[in-house]
């Protein structure tokens, strides 16, 4: 049986038991979220992340994905100006059957999807400690600047503190952390890259902004934080939806017990940045490892004992 729902299309997404914390600014949205508030509760809408396009603006979502979460508010507290601080949780997931344009905001033909426990040995556990591993969202905001209005640095970047206020969180100088990527600009016109990340766990207000506007944003306390004076001559802004997980108390107990679980139904792997670090590194050792343990599995059950045609991770 379908249903409609308002839409709140983002660059993230939203889990079942996860928290969202939400700033509505945009007029549509506090449309939004005003009638959620006039009806009755619960007050559910969706939230489905955007295949195409961008967050803010009108006309800016070209294309969502076919899955989403309900969000419910548990939480909303209006401000002077008219926007709305909400304190949302995901609920249950949804397929997209349609979406209905004809209002300011989206509304979605939404079809609840059934969470049946899974059949499989080891792998219902193995879920229910998955979800409990809660992800943040993030953008990497790449500035260049001309290489002659950049101060001089001896050091490869810096981290900001979250007690700092700010919305940056991490900076890093590439072209002086990794000096051939200087040679890839053209000789007559050197620049230097630099990368600044936003997004924290449980804030994801500042990613609701658009690219120029985040782009700005992380000029201006770079300026602040290195005394650089120069606009930067080019930027790019790249969305991670959901791509960090926080490896919260009692992480490495939770992991041990997923393995555990997956060890039970032969040939089932897992691997990525959910397990023993989010760079590349460790995520090509989870993947390395879970590859191996298929290899064995398919190796050892053939029924000839002939070796298995395998495909490695790259």
């Amino acid at each position: 049986m379908s249903e409609m729902l308002p839409l709140f299309p983002l660059s993230t997404v939203l889990f079942p038991g996860m928290r969202l914390p939400l700033h509505i600014f945009e007029e549509r949205y506090q449309t939004l979220v005003a009638d959620l508030l006039a009806g009755p509760e619960p007050r559910r809408f969706g939230v489905i992340a955007i295949r195409a396009g961008r967050e803010v603006g009108a006309d800016s979502v070209a294309a969502l994905h076919e899955v989403g979460c309900v969000a419910v508010v548990r939480q909303a507290a209006p401000t002077a100006d008219g926007r709305y601080d909400l304190l949302t949780v995901g609920t249950d997931r949804f397929r997209l059957v349609d979406v209905d344009r004809s209002r300011p905001y989206l509304r979605g033909e939404i079809e609840l999807l059934p969470d049946d426990p899974a059949t499989e040995p080891g792998a219902a556990e193995a879920a229910a400690q998955l979800a409990q591993i809660p992800y943040a969202s993030m953008a990497i905001i790449t500035l260049a600047f001309r290489a002659g209005d950049f101060p001089a640095q001896q050091r490869s970047g810096y981290l900001v503190p979250a007690v700092d206020g700010r919305a940056v969180k991490a900076v890093t100088f590439s072209t002086i952390k990794w000096p051939h990527l200087a040679q890839a600009a053209d000789p007559k016109n050197p620049v230097h890259i630099i990368r600044c990340s936003v997004g924290r766990s449980g804030d994801v207000a500042v990613l609701q902004r658009d690219d120029d506007d985040l782009a700005a944003l992380a000029a201006a306390e770079l300026a602040e934080s290195i005394g650089i004076t120069a606009q930067p001559v080019a930027h790019r802004v790249t969305r991670w939806g959901g791509g960090l997980p926080q490896y919260n108390v009692g992480h490495l107990d939770r992991v041990a017990r997923v393995r555990q679980a997956v060890s039970e139904r032969p040939g089932l792997a897992v691997a990525g940045a959910a397990y023993d670090g989010v760079g590349i590194p460790a995520c090509v050792a989870t993947a390395r490892r879970a590859a191996d343990q298929v290899i064995n599995h398919l190796r050892a059950t053939s029924p000839d004992g002939a070796e298995q045609r395998t495909v490695r991770p790259h």
